[in-house]
């Protein structure tokens, strides 16, 4: 799969199943920030309020950062309302 394939499927399946749990993508958020000792991520399995889904999606964890951001700056009420220019500069 190419880069913008990976980065379009990713960007759908994290709005899909956490749209309505920003909790969890803010937690997956701090884990892809945190966890740098690998270069890729693979996403599992997600929980949520009445049921779950699994599969598997395996992209640089950079680019599951960038794709988490970007949806938690679009539905998360407390997410600040302004990039700055070092966020523009770094991850557009």
């Amino acid at each position: 799969m190419a880069d913008a394939e990976l980065k379009e499927a990713l960007e759908l399946y994290l709005r899909r199943n956490f749209t309505n749990n920003i909790p969890g993508l803010r937690a997956l958020a701090e884990k892809a920030w945190k966890e740098t000792t690998e270069d890729s991520v693979t996403i599992t399995s997600h929980g949520f309020d009445g049921g779950s889904a699994s599969g598997a999606i395996t992209c640089p964890r950079h680019m599951l950062l960038v794709a988490v951001e970007r949806l938690l700056a679009e539905i998360d009420p407390a997410a600040p309302t302004q990039r700055t220019s070092m966020a523009v500069a770094r991850f557009s």
